[in-house]
């Protein structure tokens, strides 16, 4: 009997480090492979196959940890089971509920599968992932900024856009500048544990901050700033605040001519956002993500909070911003020394989609990397501290 318990626990074992090293691919897919793929088809199936598909063998092999993860994370299951409400029953239109159901299935199977790799021994294997992607990333990138700087002379003609999946200069702000915060991010942990990578971390930051200036995408520089102003914060140190402040804005005016090449303004997006409330107040209950937005002259009002609003209606948006303030709470008791460094990538995510927009309820792309992985970011720093907790609770029982 004893035997059998033990090859049944060895085989359990196996299987397990399969499906996480699975993971790990779909991981390193999700990161690096819409530089490389070639049409968008192609992209999302590498997806289904290397982090779908893993995602929802490891929720029905691991179903009691799947079910205690959306028991514990009730505010973001409640988001989610609105939107298919509002979706397929209040919304003017509902054309798009099948898109919505599968969008919400992937993220409901992979987000607890994202957390599990995330939380394995405090982001070590997440930045081994975040490590090779960033390779991959950083070698196509630095091929078109050679271009960039010995044909045109420094200016990316176009604005910089190179990629076929990122062929907008907001989508390449928007993936390069999520990874750059990430990297970061690694590299600030890694220091901190003594480890010897983060120079390496450090220098693929900095080769995609230029290349995400090059988009020269005003929005890029306002979440950039947020994120400087919680990292800052994350110090405690007052002075420290002010100085960095006050060398932030020196830089900024001493170097805006080359920082706002388009200049300085809002582009339109107060009069979008003030029709886009009209809208909203007209049609509490969302037009539903088959319709087609008509925002002015634009096709979506350029703020992730008024695109939610104005899709799915008032109480999917307000519970989405419940959830992500619990969230943001709960990683904040969990973990209150590190909680601040890990909101870094949701601080930049929003401030990014704050003046773009976007549908997250969608099939993977770079939305992923500015809202969803940013909130595994937040769940597995709860899952830390709660590891934490228990560790020292442990430590005082022996």
């Amino acid at each position: 009997m004893f035997s059998q318990n033990e090859r049944l626990r060895g085989f359990n074992n196996t299987i397990e480090l399969v499906l996480v090293g699975w993971l790990c691919l779909g991981l390193f897919l999700i990161l690096s492979s819409m530089v490389w793929s070639l049409t968008g088809s192609a992209y999302i199936t590498r997806i289904h196959l290397g982090w779908v598909l893993p995602s929802v063998l490891i929720g029905v092999w691991g179903w009691r940890y799947f079910l205690d993860f959306w028991i514990s994370n009730w505010p973001l299951m409640l988001f989610f089971i609105s939107l298919i409400v509002a979706s397929a029953f209040l919304t003017e239109n509902n054309e798009g509920v099948t898109r919505d159901l599968k969008a919400v299935c992937i993220l409901v199977f992979g987000m607890p599968a994202m957390v599990r790799v995330i939380a394995v021994r405090n982001f070590l294997l997440f930045d081994v992932v975040l490590l090779f992607s960033g390779i991959i990333v950083c070698g196509y990138v630095l091929v078109e900024l050679y271009d960039v700087y010995t044909l045109h002379k420094g200016r990316a003609v176009g604005r910089f856009e190179v990629f076929p999946q990122l062929n907008n200069p907001l989508y390449m702000a928007q993936y390069v500048g999520a990874l750059a915060v990430l990297f970061l991010g690694a590299a600030s942990r890694i220091f901190k544990n003594n480890g010897q990578l983060w120079p390496a971390f450090l220098v693929m930051f900095c080769i995609l901050a230029l290349a995400a200036s090059k988009t020269e995408s005003r929005s890029w520089l306002v979440a950039m700033a947020l994120v400087f102003i919680v990292a800052i914060y994350s110090t405690k140190r007052f002075g420290l605040m002010a100085v960095g402040l006050t060398l932030a804005v020196a830089l900024g005016w001493l170097f805006k001519d080359q920082i706002f090449t388009r200049g300085i303004s809002m582009s339109y997006r107060d009069q979008i956002w003030m029709e886009g409330i009209r809208q909203g107040i007209d049609m509490p209950l969302g037009q539903g993500s088959g319709a087609s937005l008509r925002v002015l002259k634009w096709h979506e009002p350029h703020n992730i909070f008024l695109t939610m609003w104005l899709m799915y209606g008032l109480v999917p948006m307000a519970l989405f911003v419940f959830a992500v303030l619990m969230l943001i709470n709960q990683a904040r008791v969990a973990a209150p020394k590190e909680y601040v460094a890990w909101l870094l990538p949701l601080a930049f995510g929003i401030g990014m989609l704050f003046f773009e927009g976007a549908n997250v309820i969608h099939r993977p792309n770079e939305s992923w990397l500015l809202i969803w992985v940013p909130i595994c970011f937040l769940l597995a720093a709860r899952t830390y501290g709660d590891a934490s907790n228990d560790s020292k609770i442990e430590k005082g029982k022996s």
